[in-house]
């Protein structure tokens, strides 16, 4: 037996046939024959006898171990691999994985990685311009969705991709007037407005309107006024939106943006429109007519048109306040409108109210007017509001 181990005498078992056949082999003993390896005395501890040596032939363990090379093994005896075999293949196998691995995460590519700049928020007073869907500068969609949606709708309908920044003169979508800070769930694919957030009184402000019991008047408006006038402006509830990307890297804001109804581009700046500037031609209320009428159609400014009004009013108790005064109420109010002193234009234009006259026989109170202007004569293609001493617009 090997390492010095004696059997039995006469006894020749199948368990020490095997382990003389392990031992062998891991010994050396591929390629040779037992008689042989026994006769040259190189492992002076192992000894077999003939009848061993038989009985592994008759267990058809090969003298000179092929089989074992071979991973085999002697059939009935449990023989194994070569350790050193197995373990090159082992070496084999994790080369193998490991060449694998990036094949299977993806192909690798050299570089170093870098910081992508995200667009920044949008501010009051930017402009909203419309992008490319693939600009780097998109920083948000600019949706006509109202601010109490419940997300039932989707906005991808209406959204359209913008980029905020400084207005630079050219056509814009918008202007921001308000940024209000919300939440948006990274995994919805579109952002919601937050509910409950009107965007039409910080437009009338950034208008340059000033907030008065529940009205919104000049800021130059008198307060002896018998008529308590209330402005507003052709303008339609507006966000942009962030992008999927800015949600994901942690924005949380929405931009109440002032546009017009129409939703197109226009020219000029609403900011600021009622004290000092000129309103841009979308944002005003004009219709085709020279009175006021269920038939009346409602137009762009910018587009030929007969009217245009001036503010909305009412006039709490009629009688305190004559026809007379009424008259005398619009005219000024739109003096002031058009930062003109005479608001006719040398009569080219007609100051009127609705209704013409002040009936105390109304039952009513308390009563709603209107103050508007009319061409005399050709129509109009632009708004009047901020106009100052320049030409009237008179349609060519």
């Amino acid at each position: 037996m090997l390492d010095g181990a004696r059997p039995l005498a006469g006894q020749v078992g199948q368990s020490s046939i095997g382990g003389a056949c392990r031992r062998a082999a891991e010994q050396g003993l591929l390629g040779r024959s037992a008689a042989q390896y026994y006769a040259s005395g190189e492992h002076p501890k192992v000894r077999m006898s003939r009848s061993q040596i038989s009985a592994a032939r008759r267990e058809h363990c090969s003298v000179d171990f092929d089989q074992l090379a071979a991973g085999d093994g002697c059939p009935g005896l449990g023989f194994g691999m070569d350790r050193r075999l197995i373990g090159a293949l082992l070496v084999v196998a994790v080369a193998v994985t490991a060449a694998a691995l990036p094949a299977l995460s993806g192909r690798r590519i050299s570089g170093h990685a870098q910081t992508i700049a995200l667009p920044a928020d949008p501010r009051v007073g930017d402009c909203v311009l419309e992008s490319s869907p693939g600009s780097p500068d998109v920083v948000g969609e600019l949706t006509a969705l109202p601010a109490s949606t419940d997300g039932s709708r989707s906005a991808a309908r209406s959204a359209i991709p913008v980029e905020v920044g400084a207005c630079t003169g050219r056509p814009v979508l918008g202007e921001v007037v308000a940024v209000v800070t919300t939440s948006h769930h990274r995994l919805k694919a579109h952002p919601l407005p937050p509910p409950g957030v009107d965007c039409r009184s910080p437009a009338l402000e950034y208008a340059g309107l000033v907030p008065a019991d529940k009205r919104y008047e000049l800021r130059d408006q008198p307060d002896a006024d018998p008529v308590k006038w209330n402005f507003s402006i052709n303008t339609g509830n507006r966000w942009v939106l962030p992008t999927q990307r800015l949600v994901s890297a942690g924005r949380t804001w929405s931009a109440c943006v002032a546009s017009p109804n129409a939703g197109e581009e226009y020219a000029g700046r609403l900011a600021d429109a009622y004290s000092g500037r000129s309103l841009p031609a979308s944002f005003g209320t004009c219709w085709n007519s020279p009175q006021v009428s269920a038939a009346a159609r409602m137009l762009d400014c910018s587009r030929h048109h007969s009217a245009e009004l001036i503010s909305a009013g009412r006039i709490d108790d009629i009688s305190a306040v004559t026809s007379e005064q009424l008259t005398s109420s619009c005219e000024q109010l739109a003096a002031l409108v058009m930062r003109r002193s005479d608001p006719t234009g040398g009569g080219a234009l007609v100051i009127k109210t609705s209704p013409e006259r002040i009936s105390f026989r109304s039952a009513v109170r308390p009563v709603s007017v209107l103050c508007y202007l009319s061409s005399a004569g050709r129509d109009l293609d632009d708004t009047v509001v901020g106009l100052g001493e320049r030409p009237i617009p008179v349609a060519d």
